[in-house]
């Protein structure tokens, strides 16, 4: 089936609505929808990153913050977290970006890997 702008039935504008990965047309004149599922590249990617701390990074509040809200650990675990460059998550990309902006957002200096494309 071909999706045009027009509902099949009566002709009437149809209404896109996106929730997550599924995605429907309805008219609101007859009722008629169909819907079917629409994923990103992001959500089919099944590798397994980890993200890293590496050199640089000094304890703040601020820092020791956004680690404890990622890793779940208290501000002293976050402190040698942060003084032994450790692993702070492994996870799929969505998570990864995720964690990627309340790291950036901190100011912490951290590398993705393997490479990271989004």
């Amino acid at each position: 089936m071909v999706i045009t702008d027009k509902c099949p039935e009566c002709s009437a504008a149809l209404e896109e609505k996106r929730e997550g990965s599924a995605l429907t047309y309805i008219c609101s004149k007859c009722g008629w929808s169909v819907a079917t599922t629409d994923f990103e590249p992001i959500d089919l990617d099944q590798t397994v990153y980890s993200i890293t701390l590496i050199d640089g990074n000094v304890p703040s509040k601020r820092k020791l913050s956004a680690l404890s809200k990622i890793t779940g650990k208290n501000f002293i675990e976050c402190s040698t977290l942060i003084k032994t460059n450790g692993v702070v998550m492994s996870g799929k990309a969505r998570k990864v970006i995720e964690y990627r902006d309340i790291l950036n957002d901190a100011e912490l200096k951290f590398d993705i890997n393997p490479h990271f494309k989004y």
